[in-house]
């Protein structure tokens, strides 16, 4: 990954941190893609392997959506739902548009893809009953996630 992504990465971390959101999780990750990419469903478990990302269900389909798409579908799991989100800071549009497209400047041409599947990285309540926005992003010289998980506030 060139210097210039990690610090783009960074970033994002930094301006996602800044909210403080404790209803679920945000996964940001990005890798660069270093060996043949063989079919893309077992290319991704690869890479949710390398990342301690798990699903649910283990055995999942993929499906291709369009850049529009997966933009609405990123700012929809940024967005405040009443009875879910709790966080210090909500993310105002302007910060929902830095995120996503500082984000999706990181690939070239991706092609993106989203899933029925619970996606997650950390110990979250699997009964509970969650609102997810967010993308899978795949290009010739990297592969990415960002994807929130709101899951229903209970505070």
């Amino acid at each position: 990954m060139t210097e210039s992504n990690e610090k783009i990465i960074e970033n994002l971390k930094l301006e996602i941190s800044r909210h403080n959101f404790k209803s679920g999780e945000i996964i940001l990750a990005l890798a660069e893609i270093t060996e043949t990419k063989t079919e893309t469903i077992n290319f991704l478990k690869h890479f949710f392997h390398k990342n301690l990302i798990k699903t649910i269900p283990t055995d999942f389909t993929l499906s291709k959506i369009m850049r529009e798409e997966a933009i609405r579908s990123e700012k929809y799991g940024f967005r405040t739902k009443p009875n879910y989100t709790s966080c210090d800071f909500e993310f105002s549009e302007r910060d929902k548009n830095t995120i996503v497209y500082s984000y999706l400047q990181l690939f070239d041409k991706p092609e993106f893809y989203s899933t029925s599947a619970k996606i997650y990285q950390a110990n979250l309540d699997l009964e509970d009953f969650w609102e997810t926005g967010g993308f899978i992003a795949i290009d010739k010289k990297s592969i990415g996630i960002l994807w929130i998980n709101d899951l229903y506030d209970r505070f």
